[in-house]
């Protein structure tokens, strides 16, 4: 489980963790909410789980894709687009922050001034052999834009996004 701080802050940045439910061997932790799945199996309840105290994790409202960026150096970047709040988030692997990617304030890079609400709906993620982040939306209102994002210096956040397509048919996805 990821938590930020004390895991209160919904889609909150900064510095973060891993909240283990399980042990070595994959058995719930004393504390984690159990139950029986319909083979009789015993599951882990991973959506109740996160809100007991001790393994109360941060709410990143429908993660919906991942992708993970190798930089030069060797270090990574993992990347989360959360649809349901129009974010992209990066987490730093080694240094353990999490910051944000892109979202409505991001700088668009044809205008010079915040995407705002044209960038909507983040689904899916895609990375190119350059490191170039691809942001593709779900189609809210039947436009799906593509875009582009521009983190030059590799930090995590972009410093602006340019839409590179639109997908106008209604009912069509790109992925």
């Amino acid at each position: 489980m990821l938590r930020v701080g004390d895991g209160s802050v919904q889609e909150a940045t900064g510095a973060y963790t891993w909240v283990a439910l399980t042990d070595a061997n994959g058995a719930a932790l004393p504390g984690t909410i159990v139950g029986t799945d319909g083979a009789g199996l015993t599951i882990l309840d991973g959506r109740a789980t996160p809100n007991v105290a001790a393994f109360k994790g941060t709410d990143f409202d429908r993660p919906e894709d991942m992708e993970i960026r190798t930089l030069a150096d060797g270090s990574q970047q993992l990347f989360v687009a959360t649809t349901t709040n129009n974010n992209v988030f990066s987490l730093d692997l080694d240094d353990a922050v999490i910051s944000k990617f892109v979202d409505q304030t991001t700088i668009d890079g044809e205008t010079g001034v915040a995407v705002g609400s044209v960038f909507n709906s983040p689904d899916n993620l895609a990375i190119d052999e350059n490191g170039t982040m691809y942001v593709i939306e779900d189609q809210p209102g039947g436009v799906e834009n593509l875009w582009i994002a521009v983190d030059a210096d590799k930090d995590g956040v972009a410093e602006s996004m340019s839409v590179f397509a639109t997908l106008r048919t209604a009912g069509a996805e790109s992925t």
